[in-house]
């Protein structure tokens, strides 16, 4: 990171928009250390200016009829299910060479932000920037409590539990720039607004795949002749097709028309995508039960989960 400037020079340096949005950082940063317990330490006191439109794209994979995702192991966190590039072009030739290879589904996105667990100080970034301050603080919250507590080798925690922490923290944020007339109350009721969507997301993506699931439990019990594999193969299809007329079914009914979610459901919804978009999704619930349970207080709510292996920590409870 080369590049790399302090968060001050950058806001001297920047045009309106982009100022206005590194100056949200800050008081953000605070809110997150004194109101939620979140180590912000050195990271995000500074900006890089990228090129690319990402700063790192992700490839996740998953067997044809099954939505456990591959994993690659790594030195320092552990097993998780996905692999980064820095190069777009890099990572879409190794999920084409994956998809012929092993035969897998893959999906390759790209990421507006990660997290070095601390052991660098991470940057802002420019596409961290692009969805407004709402979304920025969110994705703070986000990422810093990937700092807060990390399993190593078990994605599906740690990305849930960051979701959680992110959206339980940006209701309480958004609360406290209301009092201070920072934003308006319209903001407050358009993010409980999102957040009931994703919960509507996440119940007809839980539906599909129960769905996938019946079949792909009657598929792993055969041995798959040609004909039976196209066979499952339309099967597969057919509930790709019967998920998209319930998600417009949803769009057009409770949403009112509201098409936030036709970019997701524009490309195609394979193995890849569904097990990456569960990882993020699958336990919040769980995760925001658990807070509930100690009180709403973060502080208990963390030291819940601290030093635990992964099903201790789910298992865990408030006493």
């Amino acid at each position: 990171m080369m590049a790399r400037i302090p968060l001050d020079k950058a806001i001297e340096q920047s045009g309106q928009t982009e100022r206005e949005m590194l100056e949200k950082v800050r008081p953000i940063l605070d809110f997150a250390a004194t109101e939620i317990g979140l180590p912000v330490k050195g990271s995000y006191h500074s900006y890089v200016s990228l090129e690319r439109d990402y700063p790192v794209y992700v490839v996740t994979a998953a067997p044809e009829f099954s939505l456990d995702a591959k994993l690659w192991c790594y030195l320092v966190i552990g097993c998780a299910s996905y692999r980064g590039y820095f190069d777009y072009s890099k990572a879409l030739q190794y999920a084409k060479n994956l998809q012929q290879v092993e035969s897998v589904d893959v999906y390759v996105r790209g990421a507006n932000a990660y997290s070095t667990l601390g052991w660098f100080d991470d940057p802002i970034l420019p596409s961290m920037l692009r969805y407004g301050e709402v979304y920025l603080a969110e994705l703070l919250f986000h990422e810093l409590t990937h700092q807060k507590i990390y399993l190593n080798g078990d994605t599906d925690f740690n990305e849930a539990l960051a979701s959680a922490v992110a959206e339980i923290a940006t209701g309480q944020w958004l609360e406290q720039q209301n009092e201070n007339q920072n934003l308006q109350n319209a903001d407050i009721g358009n993010y409980q607004q999102s957040l009931q969507m994703r919960e509507d997301f996440d119940a007809l993506i839980a539906v599909h795949k129960s769905r996938l699931l019946t079949l792909y439990n009657a598929v792993s019990a055969v041995e798959l002749d040609s004909d039976a594999l196209v066979e499952n193969r339309a099967a597969k299809q057919a509930l790709s097709e019967q998920l998209m007329t319930d998600y417009q079914a949803l769009k057009s009914s409770k949403w009112k028309g509201d098409d936030r979610y036709d970019n997701w459901f524009n490309e195609p919804v394979n193995n890849a995508r569904l097990s990456g978009i569960s990882s993020y999704r699958e336990n919040v619930a769980m995760f925001k039960a658990m807070y509930a349970d100690c009180g709403n207080d973060f502080a208990r709510f963390f030291e819940s989960l601290k030093d635990k292996q992964v099903d201790e920590a789910l298992a865990a409870s408030c006493h």
